[in-house]
């Protein structure tokens, strides 16, 4: 590992939890900074091809990802305008969007994986394309995205069994409950199509993961993204599971869904605010194990902010916070190499998860909710 000797001026906590205390404040300026750094971290990750990649201690890049290709998109146009930066941005949402085009089977997926691995298509990593290329929709008004989303729309209701799941064209042949990250855009397809058969998808697959998988404590069953672990799943997947239920009840205008996504949320908050942290891996019985994964408490971040907006509850307000506080003192700073100004995957960065690595949908998932805190702090301030 070449380049750990860097790394000295970097603090890390050993037994893996995010923490709450140290020198960021809540103030804006802070705020804007960390927004800065994970912006100029994400543009620095795109490849030469368009897509976006990963960096990793002992290797280097990798090659572009679809997939998180696919969800950066929201994000960078987002912080674009929020930075008045927008010509960086929609250059690189752009050269991605061209990319993307050309990598779309003919079937309407794309490949799971990094580009590099020639994977065949993947029934959640094509929801995530799909994502941006809605997002593209909305930004540029081209209905050529939206074709492109379409596309990839039908071929996910033609996969997707009567009982809502999806058990063919999966990561490893795994049927998962974090499929409801793949209801979300299908939820939004539906708005702008008005076709039904999206919302009826998504619907079915929220019901099958709360009616089948959901037990009584709230904890999912299937929810990992391993054989091996599935009895005690990683953080990052539990919060694809819980922010897709919340994030599709919100479009479809159903507290079925909400509330079933809500219960987890809280039962994680607690843990957060009492235990000073998160863990990377929970089991049954919600015993946290593990060093902290820096994607899962920045998704955990987005579900408190969507739901702080729909219940006004000051410890959601007060989780997000601190979780973003937490964060941004993971932040790479000062380091003089290609990883400034983004998050390593697991906290300490040794850690199972994305090992001595930044991957790329971490500081896409900080980015994004350092800027939904940002809109509440402006919402708050015009009330």
């Amino acid at each position: 590992m070449r380049y750990l000797r860097n790394f000295t001026l970097l603090a890390f906590r050993s037994d893996g939890r995010a923490l709450l205390n140290g020198s960021y404040t809540s103030t804006e300026d802070k705020l804007d900074e960390a927004v800065q750094g994970a912006f100029n971290w994400l543009l620095s990750a795109q490849r030469p091809d368009g897509g976006f990649a990963s960096w990793y201690l002992d290797s280097g890049w990798t090659s572009s990802y679809p997939e998180t290709t696919g969800y950066i998109l929201p994000v960078l146009l987002d912080a674009g305008k929020r930075l008045d930066r927008q010509q960086e941005s929609e250059e690189a949402a752009r050269k991605a969007l061209e990319w993307l085009e050309t990598i779309q089977h003919t079937n309407g997926g794309w490949a799971g994986g990094y580009v590099d691995q020639k994977r065949p298509p993947v029934v959640f990593n094509t929801g995530q394309v799909v994502r941006g290329m809605l997002a593209a929709h909305s930004y540029f008004s081209d209905d050529r995205w939206l074709h492109s989303a379409q596309r990839a729309g039908d071929w996910l209701l033609d996969l997707q069994e009567e009982d809502g799941s999806w058990k063919t064209s999966v990561y490893r042949g795994m049927v998962r409950v974090y499929d409801t990250y793949v209801a979300a855009p299908l939820a939004e397809l539906y708005r702008r199509t008005g076709k039904e058969a999206y919302a009826q998808a998504a619907r079915r697959q929220c019901q099958w993961v709360i009616r089948e998988k959901q037990e009584k404590n709230a904890w999912f069953r299937d929810a990992d993204n391993t054989i091996e672990y599935n009895d005690r799943p990683i953080l990052h997947t539990v919060a694809y599971t819980i922010d897709g239920l919340i994030e599709t009840g919100i479009l479809l205008g159903d507290d079925e869904f909400i509330l079933a996504g809500e219960r987890a949320a809280l039962v994680l908050l607690a843990a957060f605010l009492e235990d000073a942290g998160l863990r990377g891996r929970y089991d049954a019985h919600w015993r946290g194990s593990e060093s902290f994964i820096t994607t899962g408490g920045a998704q955990m971040s987005i579900a408190w902010n969507r739901l702080y907006a729909l219940r006004g509850t000051p410890d959601l307000k007060s989780a997000f916070s601190k979780m973003n506080r937490s964060l941004m003192r993971m932040q790479i700073r000062g380091s003089q190499m290609e990883c400034e100004g983004a998050l390593f995957g697991s906290q300490p960065l040794w850690g199972r998860y994305e090992a001595f690595g930044c991957p790329n949908w971490a500081s896409k998932y900080f980015l994004e909710a350092l800027l939904m805190e940002d809109k509440t702090i402006s919402l708050a301030g015009h009330g």
